[in-house]
């Protein structure tokens, strides 16, 4: 997709790289704001035809939280076999997400964000199709009964089964994963979907003002509720919003030409009110 996080681009360029016959097809944002989630959605489903290999796709898009049908995507890759890869860093934790229903090729996230887990720690999930796959690092733990450590100078040419070849060396990491353990578990008790019901029901207000001032947001059908895009009016530049915000240490991202808002259950009405009022105040 257009835009998308550099991790999602450059390992594919690499792989393209080495098989002149495959080239990368990148769909890129519609310049007009006018339905733009939708037809953004739209062109995507079309490009998934059968000389398609393989879709990797945010479900929650990282600059703006533009929102992709994963049940459409999903059936598009079914009827002309196209493998499913999924970026869900910015969507697990704080989004509804069923893996059974879904059932992507390859999923993975990064721990560190809505997950609420620490740094160097990512989780992935990896369909039958690379259940045979050779991993990016050639651990000794990955191989074939690296558990037996009295025969492990007996070298074994064949992997563990399934996806546990894919982990990283190290993976028994005593200090994050209990760390990531007790996230998990409080999401369990948070519930993602209710997350997402708390992050709409707080910024609805505050998104009807914002455009009642002038600002552009994406309908909410096509956009997440924890995390989206606030593009500016025409003759007001980023630069203004950014001195006007930090001057109040309100803190914010910014993507390309969008102030990107993301919420959570710790942020309450006054974050919203004040974020709203210096976004109003610079309009007049």
């Amino acid at each position: 997709m257009g835009e998308e996080f550099p991790s999602d681009v450059y390992a594919w360029g690499e792989l393209i790289s080495e098989n002149p016959k495959v080239s990368i097809e990148t769909i890129q944002a519609p310049q007009e704001l006018n339905s733009r989630g939708k037809n953004w959605n739209d062109a995507l489903i079309e490009a998934l035809n059968s000389e398609a290999l393989a879709v990797c796709i945010s479900p929650t898009h990282w600059t703006d939280g533009t929102l992709f049908n994963l049940e459409k995507i999903k059936e598009k890759c079914q009827q002309n076999n196209i493998l499913f890869v999924i970026d869900a860093t910015q969507h697990l934790g704080a989004y509804g997400f069923d893996i059974q229903k879904i059932r992507p090729d390859f999923l993975v996230a990064a721990t560190y964000k809505w997950l609420l887990g620490p740094y160097g720690t990512t989780l992935a999930y990896f369909g039958k199709y690379f259940d045979d796959g050779f991993p990016l690092e050639q651990t000794w733990i990955g191989r074939k009964n690296s558990q037996d450590f009295k025969n492990l100078i007996n070298y074994q040419t064949d992997y563990q089964e399934g996806a546990f070849r894919y982990n990283m060396g190290e993976f028994s990491n005593f200090i994050n994963l209990p760390m990531v353990e007790k996230a998990l578990d409080l999401l369990i008790e948070w519930k993602p979907v209710e997350v997402q019901n708390y992050a709409k029901n707080l910024a609805k207000p505050y998104i009807e003002r914002l455009r009642n001032a002038g600002y552009w947001i994406e309908n909410e059908d096509f956009r997440s509720a924890h995390l989206f895009g606030i593009r500016l009016p025409k003759d007001l530049k980023i630069e203004t919003i950014q001195k006007a915000l930090s001057d109040e240490k309100v803190f914010v991202s910014y993507r390309g030409n969008a102030i990107r808002l993301s919420i959570n259950v710790w942020n309450n009405e006054n974050n919203m009110e004040l974020f709203t009022k210096i976004l109003e105040e610079n309009i007049l």
